[in-house]
């Protein structure tokens, strides 16, 4: 194997790729890069058997070939050099890197022993703009439960049905949900449950790749997406997802909107008072006052109440939310207004924008 490449590819191709190898003790060929000299270009290749990314740069390919490097080595020691023409070669289990003041050997472990890649029919496949995707997965991905015991709401869920897609996920005390219309939808509907761990990789690439549209295709294990030159394939978590829309109530009581950043500016004044652990803050309103009282009483700290106007008349509500929930909710709406909706201090509240009629974001309260 022999190639040259500019400093700049390889570093791309390294950032992309490298950065997600595993460091496995038992599986050492996993702390390792695959390197491809093909004639499409350099292809790099690193997975932890849960997911993968393939992404390609270009390269002068003097001779066809593929190996292994330890990848944060390689990655650490092409983003130290200068922006120069890089010259790869392979000889006898080992990797030479040449530039314009230096030379450089690499071990490395031959690249049969690397597991192979799944691949998925691109048939099935169905594209979202890219610029979507990763503003709709920004809008989910914060909701994702971190219990491990239940590994479906680890995840993020997916459904795919005629020209919509639609992306939800929940820890059970908050439930995010965003719609998006898709192109070239596929024939069949689909539910899958994808780790956020790959949708967040999904969304570092995509920022990386800037690219016009993001392909999706699905087989009955594995997802993959192809974000420009990059591809990311995943497992999918099996099992059954929450049957969350029943928790989403049909109906409201009360409905007030108010400015977001001033609301924003208020749960974080006053979320200094919260009792440690607890983190609750009150939210109250009475028809007598056109004020959104924003409460919090610590016994040890002392008491702040911040007052946020409110854009609607003859409303009355009187609820205890986790602070932090409720300003993640708020920092995820697109717009200027906000609007909570409520029944009662112990069900469901709903939090959305009058701009945004495609995401909804359900929290649940603390119950006093």
């Amino acid at each position: 194997m022999k190639f040259t490449c500019t400093q700049e590819n390889l570093s791309k191709g390294l950032t992309i790729a490298a950065r997600f190898s595993d460091r496995n003790i038992n599986l050492p060929i996993l702390n390792n890069v695959l390197l491809r000299a093909k004639k499409e270009g350099v292809i790099f290749t690193a997975t932890n058997l849960e997911l993968a990314i393939t992404t390609v740069v270009r390269g002068k390919i003097e001779t066809p070939g593929e190996f292994t490097v330890a990848s944060r080595l390689l990655a650490e020691f092409v983003n130290s050099l200068k922006k120069e023409i890089i010259t790869v070669s392979l000889e006898e289990k080992t990797l030479t890197i040449t530039g314009e003041n230096h030379q450089t050997t690499l071990r490395g472990i031959d690249a049969t022993d690397f597991p192979v890649i799944p691949t998925i029919d691109s048939k099935t496949a169905f594209t979202i703009p890219g610029d979507v995707l990763r503003h709709a997965l920004s809008q989910v991905l914060f909701a994702a439960g971190t219990d491990e015991s239940r590994p479906e709401i680890t995840g993020v869920f997916l459904r795919v049905e005629n020209s919509t897609c639609t992306l939800a996920s929940t820890d059970s005390y908050r439930l995010a949900q965003k719609k998006i219309a898709v192109k070239q939808a596929p024939k069949e509907d689909r539910e899958v449950i994808i780790p956020a761990k790959t949708l967040a990789e999904v969304v570092r690439i995509a920022e990386i790749e800037e690219p016009k549209e993001v392909s999706i295709a699905i087989n009955e294990n594995q997802i993959k997406f192809t974000v420009g030159d990059t591809e990311i394939t995943s497992r999918i978590i099996a099992g059954e997802y929450p049957d969350y829309k029943q928790i989403i109530p049909a109906s409201f009581k009360n409905e007030v909107a108010f400015a977001a950043n001033d609301m924003v500016r208020a749960i974080k004044t006053t979320s200094l008072f919260c009792k440690q652990g607890i983190n609750d803050i009150r939210l109250s309103l009475e028809k007598r006052f056109t004020d959104i009282a924003v409460t919090a009483e610590n016994s040890t700290l002392g008491k702040n109440t911040s007052n946020v106007p409110s854009l609607s008349k003859q409303q009355e509500f009187d609820i205890v939310f986790n602070y932090k929930f409720f300003l993640d909710g708020l920092q995820h709406l697109m717009g200027e207004q906000a609007v909570l909706k409520t029944n009662d201090p112990a069900s469901p509240a709903l939090l959305s924008s009058p701009s945004e009629k495609d995401f909804l974001y359900i929290i649940m309260p603390i119950r006093q």
